[in-house]
């Protein structure tokens, strides 16, 4: 997939904010998400939880405890934070704004 402008545009920052919906879409984001990134206070941060931990057992079980049971814990950060989490395999997709964003990747480390 290209992400690519036109001589038209008028913020030069779209464009990384076109990456970063592509990013989110081959996340497995679904398309009304991905497209409330182009919001200008409306970021995406991808965290690689496989590179925190030694072990797959102890990204699962990390993994689990930031789901929850039910997903209470993951409803329960999105609601405090403003944020929306997305776990897919071994990363974490955060999307809002930037002051939310900080709390949940602190929460995920």
């Amino acid at each position: 997939m290209i992400a690519e402008t036109t001589p038209n545009v008028i913020d030069p920052f779209i464009i990384i904010k076109g990456r970063d919906v592509l990013r989110l879409l081959a996340r497995s984001g679904d398309f009304k998400t991905s497209i409330t990134l182009f919001n200008d206070h409306i970021y995406l941060d991808v965290v690689h939880m496989a590179k925190l931990v030694a072990t797959k057992e102890t990204l699962f079980k990390r993994r689990s405890r930031l789901v929850g049971p039910n997903q209470t814990t993951k409803k329960a950060i999105e609601k405090l934070t403003g944020c929306q989490l997305i776990i897919h395999g071994k990363t974490t997709s955060i999307l809002g704004p930037a002051a939310g964003m900080k709390v949940c990747r602190q929460v995920i480390e």
